[in-house]
């Protein structure tokens, strides 16, 4: 498996999301830190969760619109909007004034552009991935993502204060460029059929959009394999979510400083450090991991990597020691390598081409629902000993493997049924082509 092997529509959304990463991480992290200056910390965090709240009904809207009228269109339309916000922004911080709520009201239609082509894009690469090159796909995906985060959270650090104006115009650039690609390069993967079509027309006369996009997610969730798959996802995200949040604040609180190699280090210091390094294992490591999961069993890949996951977090939750805390980071990562491919492997498949960007806005619930549970924990934190703590991370990973395991069992189950239906309904002489299209 190679990435001159992917489709070209892969090739350009790996490249232009790499690069639109970078941009973007050496923005979006400091966003908070310039709404504090702002409006003041208490107002900064309301107009955070109004951001986050309508990218999330955009991103309903988003899969609803990518099922019906294809994937390529809504891209298109989201990073065109996209552009013009960063370009807004850019003016709105410029050497000619700064215009703080201007600067807000961009974020918001920044958040309802991802809200709108973040289904149909992750639609349109399950559309041309095989199960085959999936977790190749996925690793990769992953890997740049978390390049991305080293280098652009690094120069944003260096330019976020100095060169704002710079940085803005920069990622209004990236905009531009990945608009073109998309323009260019960029092929449809999904044309409604025309029966579709007009059926959607009909329904859209007599209940309109919202009941229409009602009927469209009901379907979604009357699918009890994915539900379990999606409460899986939740869990193990939250591991993440909880495990983070939580250890950032105890740290700060509880570690005394330690030094290693002539220097000090304080509980911030070390959890900024273990962060990174999250990130530059995953870089340096992704490669061998992708190529160890090819030869082995997907249930057995799981259960090693939830274990490694969730004992790293075990530990993370209460040590104080600075060569524990570093190595369960270690532990961790390897297991996040692990089951991070194999899941979004899993979505992809259960995933049917018609409600497919449905399927991905549901599943986008599974970051919201998270970060909740990460809020939960610092809360929670307060009121229980850093290893019950820890013990809560480990169950959780326990869970999310359990209903991991379950839900491929489920898929699993299923198929034979489908195929022998398939086989009952069709004549003998076309039974072998339809066993292949259902596959």
């Amino acid at each position: 498996m190679s990435f001159r092997s992917l489709h070209l529509n892969l090739k350009v959304r790996l490249i232009d999301s790499f690069l639109s990463m970078i941009l973007g991480n050496m923005l979006w992290p400091f966003m908070t830190i310039y709404l504090a200056v702002q409006f003041g910390a208490k107002l900064a965090g309301v107009l955070m969760i109004v951001n986050i709240v309508v990218g999330l009904f955009a991103n309903f809207y988003g899969g609803y619109v990518s099922d019906k009228f294809g994937r390529r269109k809504v891209l298109l339309l989201g990073e065109l909007l996209r552009f013009l916000a960063f370009a807004v922004m850019a003016g709105a911080n410029s050497p000619l004034g700064e215009y703080p709520t201007v600067t807000f009201l961009m974020m918001v239609v920044n958040s309802i552009c991802w809200g709108l082509s973040g289904p149909a894009n992750e639609a349109m690469m399950i559309d041309v991935s095989t199960p085959e090159n999936r977790k190749f796909l996925f690793s990769l995906q992953y890997w740049a993502a978390n390049f991305s985060l080293v280098v652009g959270g690094v120069a944003g650090g260096f330019f976020y204060d100095s060169h704002r104006f710079e940085l803005f115009c920069a990622v209004a650039l990236g905009s531009l460029i990945s608009l073109l690609l998309i323009y260019f390069f960029i092929q449809e993967t999904y044309v409604p059929t025309e029966e579709a079509e007009a059926t959607e027309g009909e329904g859209k006369d007599k209940r309109g959009v919202l009941r229409e996009m009602w009927g469209n997610y009901k379907l979604v969730l009357q699918d009890k394999t994915f539900i379990v798959f999606t409460l899986a996802s939740v869990f193990i995200l939250a591991v993440e979510k909880m495990g983070m949040s939580y250890t950032g604040v105890r740290l700060a609180e509880e570690f005394v400083t330690q030094r290693l190699f002539a220097y000090e280090f304080t509980g911030v210091n070390i959890f900024g450090i273990i962060s990174a390094e999250n990130s530059v294992i995953v870089v340096l490591l992704t490669a061998f991991v992708t190529r160890w999961l090819a030869k082995i069993n997907e249930i057995k890949a799981l259960t090693i990597g939830m274990l490694l996951y969730g004992t790293g977090f075990f530990v993370l939750g209460f040590s104080n020691s600075l060569l524990l805390l570093l190595v369960s980071m270690v532990v961790l990562t390897v297991g996040e390598l692990i089951w991070v491919p194999i899941k979004q492997s899993m979505l992809a498949d259960m995933a049917p081409e018609k409600n497919r960007s449905a399927y991905m806005a549901v599943n986008g619930l599974v970051f919201r629902g998270a970060m909740v549970l990460g809020s939960l924990a610092v809360t929670l934190g307060a009121y229980l000993p850093s290893a019950a703590m820890g013990a809560i991370f480990f169950l959780s990973a326990l869970l999310g493997l359990n209903l991991l395991v379950a839900s491929i069992k489920a898929k699993a189950k299923a198929r034979p049924q489908v195929m022998m239906s398939v086989q009952t309904a069709v004549p003998p002489t076309t039974t072998t082509a339809v066993k292949l299209a259902v596959k």
